[in-house]
This record gives C-alpha cells, sequence and structure tokens, in this order.
C-alpha cells in the first residue's frame, strides 16, 4: 500500500496518548530517533543449539508417546517465526542495537554519518505499526477479535555510497509513527524517489483508536 497523504489529525486534549504533534510539526521540521535491532553476537550459537535439538528430536521421536513428539514439533516450528515476527523477543537472534537512528525531512542519520536523502539510492521504507496497536479483525470464525500489533517490525534500507542499510526499526506510539508518516511526505516533496508501504491506513489506524478508547 502506497502511503500518498498525512494531512489528517487526531488530537484528544484529555489523553495524553494522543499528543499535540501535527501542530508543532508544522513549527519545526518533523523528525524522529527511535532504536533499531542487530543480530546478537551468539546468533550463531542460538542455531547450531537449535540444529542439535532438532536432530535429537529426530532420534528419540520412535521412542516417545505421539502425542508428544506432535506437541514437541509444534513448538520447535512456532519458536523460529515467533522470533521472526518479534525481533525484540528472547527467541529472536536480534537484539537492540546500543546506536540510534534518526530521520528528519532532509537526512537519515546512523552511527556518526550524515546521509541526505537526495543522495540515497533504493529508498524503500514499510510502516506496519507501533507498540500495543490495537484493532478489529475478523476471525476464522466470522466473529470480531481484537488483535495488538508492536512496533519492532517497520523497515528502512537504502543505499549510500556504494553501502547498503537494512533497518528494523521501533515506533512506541502513534506520535512516533505519525513523525515517520510526515517525513516521508516531506521525502517525497523533495522529488525523491522511494518505495513507501504501510500495512494500515492512518485513517484505519486513527478510527481504531477513537474505538478502543471508547470501548476501554
Amino acid at each position: 500500500m502506497i502511503i500518498f497523504s498525512v494531512n489528517s489529525v487526531l488530537v484528544n486534549k484529555q489523553n495524553s496518548y494522543f499528543p499535540r504533534f501535527v501542530t508543532r510539526s508544522r513549527m519545526h521540521a518533523p523528525s524522529i530517533t527511535t532504536t533499531v535491532y542487530k543480530y546478537k553476537r551468539y546468533a550463531p550459537w542460538m542455531l547450531v543449539v537449535y540444529s542439535i535439538l532438532l536432530v535429537l528430536l529426530f532420534i528419540l521421536s520412535p521412542f516417545m508417546p505421539s502425542i508428544v513428539v506432535g506437541v514437541v514439533v509444534g513448538i520447535f516450528l512456532l519458536l523460529p517465526i515467533y522470533g521472526a515476527i518479534r525481533p525484540a523477543s528472547f527467541f529472536s537472534v536480534r537484539s537492540v542495537d546500543e546506536r540510534r537512528l534518526a530521520m528528519d525531512a532532509e537526512n537519515i542519520f546512523w552511527d556518526e554519518r550524515t546521509m541526505p536523502v537526495k543522495d540515497v539510492t533504493r529508498l524503500s521504507i514499510y510502516l506496519f505499526a507501533f507498540e500495543n496497536f490495537r484493532h478489529r479483525e475478523m476471525g476464522a470464525s466470522g466473529l470480531t477479535t481484537i488483535t495488538t500489533e508492536y512496533g519492532d517490525q517497520n523497515k528502512l534500507s537504502f543505499k549510500f555510497q556504494d553501502k547498503e542499510y537494512d533497518f528494523t526499526f521501533y515506533l512506541g506510539d502513534y506520535s512516533q509513527y505519525r513523525a515517520v508518516l510526515q517525513i516521508i511526505s516531506a521525502w517525497q516533496k523533495t522529488g525523491c524517489h522511494l518505495s513507501a508501504r504501510s500495512a494500515f491506513e492512518d485513517s484505519y489506524i486513527q478510527s481504531e483508536i477513537l474505538y478502543m478508547r471508547g470501548r476501554y
């Protein structure tokens, strides 16, 4: 889904969860500094241990009850999936990087480097959600359920001076999510060529926030 516009505004003076970010950002250029994830030092050992356990399960499975084997296989299959979709989890091969990623309307900042967006190529950004974004979703049974999304699955990649950069970054709340939307809009207005996608439309996010606020 291509992000074209970020003109809509959601403000609730009685709830600090919705700061007046948009009003403030009209006076100052939008910017954000956030957390990114890196591969853990012991990630290769995690894979080795996981492989050894799989081999042991294969060897011992003929001597184990079938129901136990089924449960263990299910756990072994779910662990890497959970680790992949939750970079901040214990089972992920990634951990929080001590360095911080920053972006504004003109630059991307990383590891003491300032990279002008106009000089960046292959720029791609994907916004999944912010931390604890709750929304309604139709389940397989046809019933509406409440799903919680997390802010650790947002992606940014680009090439600068023959070096490829690929980040998974964190958005802690809706104000940070809005900040990135405004930065993307600023990049687009400068004529920067980029691929910008989001898992949810901003209008949908706002409607779900209002619904959840009324519900809880």
